[in-house]
C-alpha cells in the first residue's frame, strides 16, 4: 500500500518515536483533535508539519511514505461524493457502477484496484461492465514510439479527415474489445468513403428534391409503396440491433449496422426510388428524410459531428441538438421480418442477373427482354424488372434453357435472362443512353431539378438524331425541355457519349 514517493496522498499513520505506538487518523476532524491543529492541506509538506504528544509522553510523528496512486483511483467511487462523510444516499445509489472503459493495461490496474476496495469495504464488485480497449500498434505491426516517430500525427488524421471518421474507424475495429489493431489511415479513409460520405450523399440527395423540409409529420408516416415500407422496417431492424448490441457493451457489432444501414439506403433504397424522387413523391420524400433523421439519432453516441450537423440540417422544428434527443425506440408496427428477408433474396437475384449482364458485356443501360425468377410477389418482380431493365420478369421454379437465354444460380437464388437483343430493344438500350447523357449534361450546366430548359444537339451519325426524334416526347417529359432543336453546328457544346459515338448538345436556360 505504501510507496517511498513524495508526490502522493500521504499514508495517514501516526508513530510515536519512542513506545512505537501507531496512530490512523481517519479525518481531518480527527486531525483536528489529536493535534489541535486545523489541517488544511492535507498533502507533504504540510501535514508532515502535524507533530502531538503520545500518552508514554513521546512524539507522535507521520510515517514518510505515501499512499500507492493506486488507492486513489480505485477510491474514485466513493470518494469523488466525500463518502462516508456525506452524499450517503447519493453514492449507495450509483454503487456499483454500470460501466467503466479504458485500455487492456488497467487490467492490473485501475480494474484491479476498483474491485480490491469494492470487495474489502462493501463486500461487492465496484462496476457491473466493462469496456477495454487494446493498443493500437504503428502500420509496420510495432508499438507506437515517440523516439520513432512512426505513427502519424493525430491532429493531422483529424484535420484531413474529421474526428468522426477516426472515432468510427476504432469502434468498427476488434480494438473496442481489447485487441491489438494495426492503425493505418487508408482504414480511416475506408471509414469515409463507405460511411460518411455516403450518409453526407443521402442528405444531398434529398434536399436536391426537397426544398421545404417542413413539410414532414413522422407520426403520420404509414408508408403503401413496399420500398418505403422495406426501409423503414430496415430502420427498425437496425434500431433493434444496435440496442441489443450496445446494451452488451457490444460496440463494434452496434455501429456495423448502422453501417449497413446506410450502405442500403444510398446503394438500394435511393436508386430504386429515384423516379418517385423525381416526380416530386411526397411520401418517398418523407420517408428518407425521417430515415436520415433517425440515423443522425443512431450516430449520435458514436460520430457526434456528422450526427448534428445532419439532424439541424433535416430536422427544422426538433429539438436543439440531436445529443438532447432520445434513442431511437424500436417500432414494431414497422418492423416486418418477412418482408426484410424477401427484400434480401431479391437482392441477391438482381446481383446474380446484373453478373449475367457483366459476363456477357451487357450494359445495364441495354434494355432486354425477359428474365426468369423464383419469385412470385408482383411487388418484388417489379422491383427486379427495373433493377436489371428488363420488359419482363417472369416467375419459374426452376432456370429456363433455350436459346439467347444465359441462367445462373447462387444457392437457391437463380436468374435465367434473354439476352436477344431487337431492333427493338437497340433503339431503346439507345435511348437510355440518350437520356442519362442528358441528365449528365444538365448537371454539369447547374439546372436546378424541375427547371426547364430549351436544349439543341448535334450528332454526325444517322441513328442517334433518329432515336432522338422517334422518341422527342419522352424525351422532352423526362429532361424537362421546353424545345429540342436538331442544328448542324454547335459552338462551346457539351459533347455526351452514346455507346460508340458522340452526341454535342447545348442547354440554352430559359
Amino acid at each position: 500500500l505504501s510507496r517511498n514517493r513524495y508526490w502522493g496522498t500521504p499514508l495517514p499513520v501516526w508513530v510515536c518515536d519512542q513506545c512505537g505506538k501507531k496512530d490512523v487518523l481517519g479525518s481531518f476532524e480527527e486531525v483536528k483533535q489529536k493535534s489541535v491543529v486545523e489541517l488544511k492541506d492535507p498533502h507533504k509538506p504540510f501535514v508532515d508539519e502535524i507533530v502531538y504528544k503520545c500518552e508514554c509522553g513521546g512524539d507522535m510523528k507521520r510515517v514518510n511514505d505515501v499512499i500507492d496512486v493506486w488507492y486513489d483511483s480505485g477510491s474514485m467511487p466513493f470518494a469523488r461524493f466525500h463518502y462516508p462523510f456525506e452524499n450517503k444516499e447519493l453514492f449507495e445509489n450509483k454503487y456499483p457502477g454500470e460501466f467503466i472503459a479504458e485500455g487492456v493495461d488497467q487490467t492490473r490496474g485501475w480494474f484491479y484496484t476498483l474491485h480490491v476496495l469494492g470487495v474489502g469495504l462493501f463486500g461487492k464488485k465496484a462496476f457491473k461492465n466493462v469496456i477495454v480497449n487494446g493498443m493500437a500498434l504503428a502500420p509496420d505491426g510495432t508499438k507506437m514510439s515517440k523516439s520513432k516517430r512512426n505513427y502519424p500525427e493525430v491532429y493531422s488524421v483529424i484535420d484531413s479527415m474529421g474526428a468522426d471518421a477516426l472515432r468510427l474507424y476504432f469502434l468498427s475495429s476488434p480494438i473496442v474489445h481489447g485487441e491489438e489493431v494495426i492503425f493505418s489511415e487508408k482504414f480511416v479513409k475506408e471509414i469515409t468513403s463507405t460511411v460518411l460520405i455516403p450518409y453526407y450523399n443521402c442528405i444531398k440527395y434529398l434536399l436536391s428534391y426537397k426544398e421545404n423540409l417542413s413539410t414532414f409529420e413522422s407520426k403520420n408516416l404509414k408508408p403503401k409503396h413496399i420500398m418505403d415500407r422495406w426501409i423503414l422496417s430496415k430502420l427498425n431492424q437496425t434500431i433493434r440491433d444496435v440496442t441489443v448490441n450496445i446494451d452488451q457493451y457490444k460496440l463494434q457489432n452496434g455501429v456495423k449496422y448502422i453501417f449497413d444501414l446506410i450502405d442500403v439506403l444510398s446503394k438500394w433504397y435511393i436508386r430504386r426510388s429515384r423516379d418517385r424522387f423525381v416526380n416530386g413523391d411526397l411520401e418517398a420524400l418523407n420517408t428518407l428524410q425521417f430515415v436520415l433523421i433517425e440515423i443522425s439519432k443512431l450516430l449520435a453516441p458514436f460520430a457526434p459531428f456528422i450526427s448534428e450537423s445532419a439532424y439541424l440540417t433535416l430536422n427544422t422544428s426538433g429539438k436543439e441538438s440531436v445529443h438532447l434527443e432520445e434513442y431511437p425506440i424500436l417500432n414494431e408496427e414497422l418492423l416486418d421480418e418477412k418482408l426484410n428477408i424477401d427484400m434480401e433474396i431479391v437482392r441477391n437475384i438482381c446481383s446474380i442477373g446484373l453478373n449475367i449482364r457483366d459476363e456477357n458485356r451487357l450494359k445495364v443501360r441495354q434494355t432486354l427482354s425477359k428474365a426468369y425468377v423464383p419469385i412470385s410477389d408482383l411487388e418484388m418482380l417489379d422491383i427486379i424488372k427495373g433493377e436489371l431493365n428488363v420488359k419482363e420478369v417472369v416467375f419459374s421454379k426452376d432456370e429456363v434453357q433455350g436459346e439467347h437465354i444465359v441462367s445462373s444460380k447462387t444457392g437457391e437464388e437463380f436468374v435465367s435472362i434473354d439476352t436477344l437483343i431487337t431492333q427493338q430493344l437497340k433503339e431503346e438500350g439507345l435511348l437510355n443512353e440518350i437520356l442519362r447523357g442528358l441528365q449528365v449534361a444538365r448537371k454539369e450546366s447547374g439546372c436546378k431539378v424541375g427547371e426547364y430548359i430549351s436544349l439543341q444537339y448535334q450528332s454526325d451519325k444517322e441513328e442517334i438524331p433518329s432515336i432522338i426524334e422517334k422518341f422527342k416526347e419522352e424525351i422532352k417529359k423526362a429532361i424537362y425541355i421546353k424545345e429540342l432543336e436538331d442544328v448542324k453546328n454547335i459552338d462551346e457544346g457539351f459533347e455526351v457519349k452514346i455507346g460508340e459515338e458522340k452526341l454535342t448538345v447545348k442547354i440554352l436556360r430559359l
